[in-house]
């Protein structure tokens, strides 16, 4: 099955069809929804996030020091949680994600460095084969994504997105939205970090991997909505949200990762119910800003940019 499936992503790369008109091919979404093969991964994530342009200033950038000692720390700090366990040595090591950090920070002033870009980079990272290749598929990435916007000064996108998020969870699962209200539960609590780190905080290595799979083919972050809304349903046929407040927070900030669901050969019915989630973003991003939910968000979050 592998074997096949790596074929057929040979012959797609091979082809002579851009990267965007690729990703528009239903083919590839196919066989993204169904795991890319571990040992051709490298290649179809360097494909997908290649820069239009090589862009040449790393070892300049990396180098540089930060004006902020805060930041300095901070990507010190990160770099090393934000790897696996069995990942501190050679490409994979902290101090290697310590520099492409510095070199993005460097390169984006505005955005500079906050909690949840040495996720995304470490990510990136793992399937680059050489530093500078990862930190040039890193700045592409947060370009391509709109990630740059989610972590400039105030988090414009990422409150947006919360708003959305919430919206579609009222239309879609009304239910676990009344049962949330009434515990007094408010996304502020948890759906931050997931849009803040691409749904690497607390899903399983195996469910990072199928969602970045399906994010970076699509070109997009519906996906990241998606599986949280395939969350929220699973929560709803566990009973999870008609327990204590206690318990429901525990189990939204982690706790369904444990669930038989996210695990092994069972994680291939959970994404593929979440790619079946439809929603089109312009309806829903319409109604936020007469709502005055944005703002709400930013009162109810207690996070600050570090630049």
């Amino acid at each position: 099955m592998e074997e096949q499936k790596t074929k057929e992503w040979k012959l797609l790369l091979g082809s002579s069809v851009d990267r965007d008109k690729r990703r528009s091919l239903r083919s590839i979404r196919k066989l993204a929804e169904s795991g890319i093969p571990e040992k051709i991964r490298p290649e179809v994530y360097g494909w997908l996030l290649e820069p239009e342009r090589r862009l040449g200033n790393y070892a300049k950038l990396a180098s540089t020091k930060i004006d902020s000692e805060e930041i300095t720390y901070t990507i010190s700090a990160d770099a090393v949680r934000a790897l696996p366990e069995n990942a501190h040595s050679g490409l994979q090591s902290s101090d290697t994600l310590k520099r492409i950090l510095t070199a993005y920070a460097n390169h984006c002033p505005e955005c500079g460095y906050t909690q949840g870009m040495s996720n995304l980079a470490s990510r990136i990272l793992k399937y680059s084969l050489s530093e500078e290749i990862a930190y040039e598929r890193f700045s592409e990435f947060m370009k391509i994504f709109n990630f740059a916007e989610v972590f400039r000064p105030g988090f414009p996108l990422l409150f947006r997105w919360i708003r959305m998020f919430e919206e579609l969870v009222a239309s879609r699962l009304p239910v676990v939205h009344r049962k949330l209200i009434h515990h007094g539960v408010t996304s502020a609590m948890y759906v931050d970090k997931w849009f803040l780190t691409g749904m690497t905080y607390n899903f399983s290595e195996p469910a990072c991997e199928r969602i970045w799979d399906i994010m970076l083919v699509d070109g997009n972050e519906k996906i990241l909505f998606r599986v949280g809304l395939t969350v929220l349903a699973l929560g709803e046929v566990k009973g999870v949200f008609d327990k204590e407040f206690e318990d429901v927070v525990h189990w939204l900030q982690g706790g369904y990762n444990k669930e038989e669901e996210l695990q092994g050969k069972n994680l291939d019915a959970f994404i593929k119910k979440a790619t079946k989630v439809t929603y089109r973003r312009p309806s829903i991003a319409r109604s936020i800003d007469s709502q005055g939910g944005v703002r709400r968000i930013q009162s109810a979050l207690c996070l600050a940019p570090q630049a």
